[in-house]
């Protein structure tokens, strides 16, 4: 019995020793097979960022068009179209609130990142009651819209507190609107 225990206690030892000091230096010995998978594990990685690059293009491509379609840009393929549709909407806006476009000068577009700044000059005539809810509906409008570089003129004989009809005020000013162009 003795000799089974003495046994069975150097094949602990013999089992102790195979695991800690002869499988780690068989590892370091045998660097390449670690390197080999290390390396296999890198190349699987690669391959499979490559095999969905055609996945991210077309996910891509999807965003750009998105962006083109957004509520909130002008619409029209082209800077005229653009502008066209600036005027148009400006006009409704104009009339709708008793007003008269007396001139609309189309100013030259302007490339301001993935979009371009199209713009348009006008000389409005407006009744002074409307000033308010035109510049209001102006800028809540989509696609949006921005009024620049505004000049008011009130009529040089119109008294207030005369009665009669109010006045019709004489309005110089430039509205913006961005049309997206794509890659800047």
């Amino acid at each position: 019995m003795t000799r089974l225990l003495a046994l069975g206690i150097l094949a602990i030892v013999l089992a102790v020793v195979a695991t800690v000091v002869v499988l780690p230096l068989a590892a370091l010995l045998d660097p390449d097979q670690s390197e080999a998978e290390h390396l296999l594990q890198r190349w699987a990685t690669y391959d499979a960022v490559i095999q969905s690059r055609p996945a991210l293009e077309d996910h891509l491509k999807k965003l750009r068009s998105d962006a083109s379609a957004q509520a909130g840009t002008l619409k029209g393929d082209t800077t005229a179209l653009a502008a066209a549709s600036l005027q148009g909407d400006v006009k409704e806006i104009v009339e709708r609130h008793g007003g008269q476009i007396r001139s609309a000068r189309i100013l030259p577009a302007q490339a301001v990142d993935a979009f371009e700044k199209v713009g348009v000059h006008y000389d409005v005539a407006l009744p002074q009651p409307a000033l308010e809810r035109l510049l209001y509906d102006l800028e809540a409008h989509v696609p949006f819209l921005f009024v620049e570089a505004v000049d008011i003129r009130m009529p040089e004989n119109w008294q207030p507190g005369q009665g009669g009809p109010q006045p019709s005020l004489a309005i110089r000013w430039q509205v913006i609107g961005y049309r997206w162009k794509g890659q800047p």
